[in-house]
């Protein structure tokens, strides 16, 4: 278990083909207690593609440190437009498009076991952008669709049971475009405002608006050492807000980034930033290119300096690139 425990996880699947034993092992929660133990833990990014006649995704496993791509076979499709969440070494999927359709199923995805399991339904029919976040073991989703009455949705991942958490103060009409769920806190940019909700204050939160937050357009952020970053498809640049002068800067210096791409999705892996380009779909060939690159951000007197330390392609298909979740196991 010591010398397994110190191999890359994505080595994983080769090692489970060698006996039975190696399988039930490599699969087991003692391993990733050991790995943790002895500091082995590594960051994996879960990537769910989709080619564009198909209204599922499915799931591979990407290191960026040896571009080791692997589709997952023991979990099967699940619906694209998924509301994904990253609980420990788990990942959450609320409601969803399937066959066209909204759905309100909730299942969950262990990335130790790579099985999936269903869990109780959401109260409605949800696919999309949601707000969402994470504090003290429950997820919380901001249902403001509801009769303009918006209700903060609790689902306790112990129990695996459903409540509610108090009212929302995002208006049932105001269309939430970005949000991001960190420390007890919920960040979101609406059509109207900024909204900041403290989790752990009250029923249903305490609620502050932030017009700074929100004259910058951000989608699909991320979080990191206070700073929340988005890349901004239209001035085609990497841009921070700083949580605590509230303000936001551009990152500059980043050089080495594909060309003719656009930004797909944008995480935090440990200390840096890993943010996923695609190219445009290509009619004669009928595939398209996933980049990955990975970029350190510094500041220096005041101002945001990047660091594109690798930028590599690492699918060619006709899959598009619609989730991407970065799990410490």
């Amino acid at each position: 278990m010591d010398c397994i425990a110190r191999v890359p996880r994505c080595y994983y699947p080769t090692l489970s083909l060698v006996s039975k034993y190696f399988r039930s092992l490599v699969a087991s929660p003692e391993l990733y207690a050991r790995r943790s133990l002895l500091g082995c833990a590594e960051y994996c990014f879960y990537l769910g593609f989709s080619d564009r006649s198909s209204s599922y995704m499915s799931w591979y496993t990407f290191r960026s440190t040896d571009k080791c791509l692997a589709r997952i076979q023991s979990i099967p499709c699940v619906p694209i437009h998924s509301i994904c969440v990253v609980v420990g070494s788990n990942i959450y999927m609320i409601g969803g498009v399937d066959n066209r359709k909204a759905t309100p199923d909730v299942s969950v995805i262990s990335c130790v076991s790579h099985k999936c399991e269903i869990l109780p339904r959401f109260r409605r029919n949800v696919a999309g952008r949601l707000p969402i976040g994470f504090f003290d073991r429950k997820i919380y989703l901001i249902d403001y669709y509801d009769d303009h009455d918006p209700r903060i949705m609790v689902f306790d991942t112990e129990s695996r049971t459903w409540g509610l958490g108090g009212r929302s103060k995002v208006e049932a009409e105001d269309r939430v475009v970005g949000c991001v769920g960190m420390s007890g806190k919920i960040y979101m940019t609406t059509t109207k405002n900024g909204y900041i909700c403290h989790l752990n204050e009250g029923e249903g939160g305490a609620w502050e608006t932030d017009e700074i937050m929100n004259s910058e357009q951000w989608i699909d952020p991320c979080i990191l050492d206070d700073m929340l970053y988005s890349y901004d498809e239209y001035k085609n640049s990497l841009c921070g807000f700083d949580l605590k002068l509230r303000c936001w800067k551009k990152v500059k210096g980043l050089k080495g980034l594909p060309q003719n791409c656009f930004c797909t999705r944008i995480t935090c892996c440990g200390s840096k930033l890993v943010v996923f380009f695609q190219t445009e779909f290509d009619l004669s060939s009928g595939k398209t290119e996933i980049w990955c690159a990975e970029i350190a951000v510094e500041k220096h007197a005041g101002e945001l300096l990047g660091n594109v330390e690798r930028c590599d392609m690492v699918l060619v298909h006709r899959f598009d690139l619609i989730e991407c979740l970065a799990v410490k196991i």
